[in-house]
């Protein structure tokens, strides 16, 4: 049996933007904590500073620090496999484009990032899964960035006779500052359609990265959407708190909401050539548990939905678009979301589409990866009565992943 982690990231510092930390703290504390970090004893204090003191975004960085300030991506996936009892369990390691945060860019670049993990491909054939991440910024127009997605897919990489191609799958990340529906990214969509390649999108409410130029983000909130031939009038910038980070933060929620991405998802589904698009994370742990106990608080979300929790968001969107799936990474180290999950396992409609991920290395400040893994794995080899699997790990980590993966570019 073959069983999939699908959402993994081995990316270091040195793929981030040079004033990452910016996105989390004031600029004085983010210059300093990145002089001390240089070094590994500085870099252990500051872990344990953020851990303590950095609220969620700071704990955030701190796996940064723990695992991605002075390693390769060699050395970040050697630590992933070794964390596994399972010696053939192949990763989706997701590549992120991060040059356009307000942030500075990247020492590497995004095509040296590539390039590291293209040549980590060769050592690792059958076990890594590289998925591709893009984003509009990046070229001058959706045909520019079309030819170059298509470029990396169809490179080979030949190892021991056995032809690979480098890539498995399509990531973006709107949050850091663009709409899903976005026009110079709809020929890279219509292709991934066609040719049956996953998309991966992160989905946490409130979570990860976001974009740090408060012009940029007033400036991208309202659109036009070439699925729907209409703008996307409905956002508009939320201030009110002192920093700015936090304003961009919750305003960057309109980017990433569950909703905008109908549009898209329906006119590839009336099309007749569906797009399987993954969102990451469910939604969020907290929205998953507001779901899972049904909870009637009013509450007001940062998005066009307002009054709808992301979780429900994509169960929505699960029942009513057969291709739609989604992961539950990072979402699992809490364990009161375990419970949630195994229920939404065995529904009727989309159970099938709901796939084991971990989000490693960004859980590490959570739970240790080995820890994370083999905790979910006991319980979920004692769920039974999941349709078509024997119990509820063969089921989200071997069949579903199978059919969300496999590709003209992948054949599981």
């Amino acid at each position: 049996m073959q069983f999939y982690n699908v959402h993994t990231h081995i990316f270091t510092m040195n793929n981030a933007p040079r004033r990452f930390l910016e996105l989390y703290l004031p600029k004085w504390a983010a210059h300093s904590v990145d002089k001390i970090t240089n070094t590994q004893v500085g870099a252990w204090l500051v872990k344990k500073l953020l851990n303590t003191v950095g609220g969620h975004g700071g704990k955030r960085y701190a796996s940064f620090l723990e695992i991605g300030k002075s390693s390769s991506q060699n050395d970040v996936f050697r630590h992933l496999i070794e964390s596994y009892e399972d010696s053939s369990i192949k990763m989706v390691a997701l590549t992120l484009f991060m040059e356009k945060l307000g942030a500075d860019a990247s020492m590497s670049g995004y095509e040296g990032q590539l390039e590291e993990i293209i040549a980590l491909k060769r050592r690792y054939p059958e076990r890594l899964l590289p998925f591709f991440c893009i984003d509009p910024r990046w070229k001058n127009d959706g045909a520019a960035i079309l030819a170059t997605t298509q470029r990396y897919f169809d490179r080979k990489i030949n190892v021991s006779g056995k032809e690979y191609s480098p890539f498995a799958g399509i990531k973006i990340y709107p949050s850091t500052g663009f709409y899903p529906f976005d026009a110079k990214l709809m020929p890279v969509m219509e292709w991934a359609a066609k040719n049956g390649v996953p998309v991966m999108t992160h989905c946490s409410y409130l979570g990860g990265i976001f974009n740090n130029d408060v012009d940029f983000v007033k400036a991208s909130l309202n659109p036009y959407d070439p699925y729907d031939r209409v703008y996307y009038d409905k956002p508009c910038y939320i201030s009110g708190d002192k920093k700015a980070r936090v304003n961009n933060q919750r305003s960057c929620s309109y980017f990433l909401e569950p909703h905008a991405y109908e549009s898209m998802i329906r006119y590839f589904a009336e099309k007749g050539t569906p797009l399987k698009i993954c969102f990451a994370h469910f939604g969020s742990d907290k929205h998953m548990l507001l779901e899972h106990k049904k909870d009637q608080t009013p509450q007001k979300y940062y998005g066009v939905l307002a009054d709808k929790n992301w979780t429900a968001q994509i169960k929505d969107l699960m029942t009513r678009y057969p291709e739609v799936y989604t992961d539950i990474s990072y979402s699992l180290t809490k364990l009161e979301t375990h419970d949630f999950i195994f229920e939404e396992l065995r529904n009727a409609y989309y159970g099938d589409r709901i796939l084991f991920g971990t989000d490693f290395f960004m859980t590490e400040r959570e739970e240790k990866e080995q820890k994370t893994y083999t905790h979910f794995k006991s319980r979920a080899l004692k769920e039974k009565n999941v349709s078509d699997a024997g119990n509820a790990w063969e089921k989200i980590a071997m069949l579903n992943p199978e059919q969300f993966l496999k590709s003209n570019y992948y054949q599981t």
